[in-house]
């Protein structure tokens, strides 16, 4: 068993098509008229199946192919229910292509023979989701089928074919809470944490580059089967997606301080050396499903869990490299990486719903907020209070003066405004009498009394922060009045002496709670996140302290 862990590097991709692949059983398509082929190009209905945006159905009658059908004929194991929809529309190979043909504007949809309803399309190159107006169900085994089709009522006419063309229809099925992909009639369990639905396997969907680990079929069955990043983005079945690094990290501060810990499952760890059980909190059961990152080569089953997100690395990186998060068994954290895209990781698919609206920036703090204010006496500094469920904090960062609590930048100016940082040591006896350096049990508290997943938008300031191409804007809504105070470290092996880092965009402070490591468990915040995130911070950094009273 291999425990080197290979160091890993930190938009969603639009996806041009999620559809159905050729190795279904389940699904078998058949259409009114076809295309002649052309060269190596073929346009059959079971074009429809493929994940591939380089081959689409087109109809083969003269004109638009008003009146020319594709049929499916479904057949499913156990009972299913269809909720959507998902269409490519036109020949989506590549924004010529898909101008130069027709494409469907207004399809008319059959079941059982029956017409349904008229499935009105956008006309754009991207996948389009489509809710059905009622759930189809249908009973499960060989004897039970069930027939749809998609009739061609109107077009988008082409600029230079008339051929209309559609690169896929995929169908979002479920048996009670299981999602069942039709493409191969495998389900998956899935599970709700926070606001987002997750597949709570890793997907085992086979595309013409994934692979099992060693090439072993039982691998598959037990962990999923391993993608490179590419096939990765398009592999996931209708009406899921390979998460964005948005959605990676939503995750991750849901589960909040000891994440790794929380995500793994219960068992299939290896529990040799410095082992940390898994506890499963949240039904995620994140297994070792190990990597592959070259040729047939195989590594770390057992010890370490490797899956995919959508985002890409930035300029920083060294060649194309996609981003994604990890799991090991002598963690109790998440890592956040960066590796090739040629690599073979684990994919763990989420639910796609609709984009989320902005949310509204509240205008005053609500009336029902106990405020109020002490004075230290030590050096009479007076600091604002608030009280947020059963605890009283401070509503500004602590300024008390020690041995090694710079001011940001050394900048006297800024010790006003954002309070100053400390060391570890420092921060645990910094507080003045009846108050305290908080736990991470007190601050996992605050944040789940606001809302995990809102709770940094929630408590930053309304002012202040980086306004950069993500920025979300703080509601302030508690009167917390989180700045961004950034952080410092008193020597830094490259940095040197009294080196700053992220004022105006991040806020990270202490907790007293020591991982006995030489680490320690720290809040943060950023200005591009509505969540606050757990870090594992060395005890010689210096962040912000954040009082909360003894009760």
């Amino acid at each position: 068993m291999n425990k080197s862990f290979k160091n890993s590097a930190l938009s969603y991709l639009a996806v041009a098509t999620l559809a159905l692949t050729a190795p279904a059983q389940t699904i078998e398509w058949t259409a009114s008229s076809t295309l002649a082929s052309q060269g190596k190009n073929r346009y059959d209905a079971k074009n429809l199946q493929s994940v591939e945006a380089s081959v689409a159905w087109c109809e083969g009658v003269k004109g638009q192919g008003i009146g020319e059908r594709v049929n499916a004929k479904i057949i499913a194991s156990d009972s299913t229910h269809i909720k959507s929809l998902v269409i490519v529309n036109g020949y989506a190979k590549d924004q010529t292509t898909w101008k130069n043909n027709s494409r469907a504007k207004t399809l008319r949809f059959y079941v059982g023979g029956k017409h349904l309803s008229d499935l009105h399309l956008s006309d754009t190159i991207t996948r389009q989701i489509i809710q059905l107006p009622e759930s189809i169900s249908m009973k499960g085994g060989q004897g039970n089928k069930l027939d749809l089709s998609f009739e061609i009522a109107e077009v988008y006419p082409g600029s230079k074919f008339e051929d209309a063309c559609i690169t896929g229809i995929s169908f979002e099925a479920y048996a009670g809470t299981d999602i069942i992909d039709l493409r191969d009639g495998k389900t998956y369990n899935t599970v709700k944490i926070g606001t987002q639905t997750w597949m709570a396997q890793n997907l085992n969907f086979k595309t013409d580059k994934s692979k099992c680990y060693d090439n072993k079929d039982s691998n598959c069955a037990k962990y999923g089967r391993l993608y490179n990043w590419e096939e990765a983005n398009k592999t996931c079945p209708a009406g899921w997606h390979l998460p964005s690094d948005e959605e990676r990290d939503a995750l991750i501060a849901y589960a909040g301080r000891a994440a790794g810990t929380k995500l793994k499952a219960k068992s299939g760890w290896d529990t040799d050396g410095n082992y940390i059980a898994g506890t499963d909190e949240f039904g995620f059961s994140g297994l070792p499903g190990g990597e592959s990152r070259s040729k047939n080569s195989f590594e770390d089953v057992g010890v370490y869990g490797h899956w995919w997100s959508s985002g890409e690395c930035g300029s920083g990186c060294s060649g194309s490299m996609g981003n994604g998060f990890a799991l090991r068994y002598n963690e109790d954290y998440t890592i956040l990486t960066h590796d090739y895209i040629t690599d073979l990781f684990s994919v763990r698919c989420i639910k796609t719903i609709a984009a989320e609206q902005p949310a509204a920036i509240a205008a005053n703090i609500p009336k029902e907020i106990e405020r109020g204010q002490i004075t230290d006496p030590r050096d009479q500094q007076t600091y604002h209070t608030i009280k947020i469920g059963t605890q009283t904090w401070m509503a500004q960062n602590l300024s008390f003066k020690m041995d090694k609590s710079p001011c940001y930048s050394n900048k006297d100016s800024n010790c006003a405004k954002y309070g100053r940082l400390y060391n570890w040591e420092e921060a645990n006896k910094a507080c003045p009498a009846g108050w305290h350096l908080p736990s991470a049990e007190e601050w996992e508290e605050l944040i789940a009394y606001v809302g995990k997943e809102t709770a940094g938008m929630k408590l930053k300031s309304a002012s202040d922060w980086g306004t950069g191409e993500n920025y979300i804007a703080g509601t302030d809504e508690f009167g917390f009045s989180a700045l961004p105070g950034g952080l410092g470290f008193r020597t830094h092996a490259h940095l040197g002496d009294n080196y700053f880092y992220g004022f105006g965009n991040f806020a990270n402070w202490w907790s007293s709670s020591d991982k006995n490591d030489g680490k320690v468990y720290s809040p943060s915040m950023s200005y591009a996140k509505k969540y606050i995130v757990w870090n594992d911070i060395d005890k010689m950094y210096l962040l912000s302290v954040r009082c909360v009273q003894l009760i």
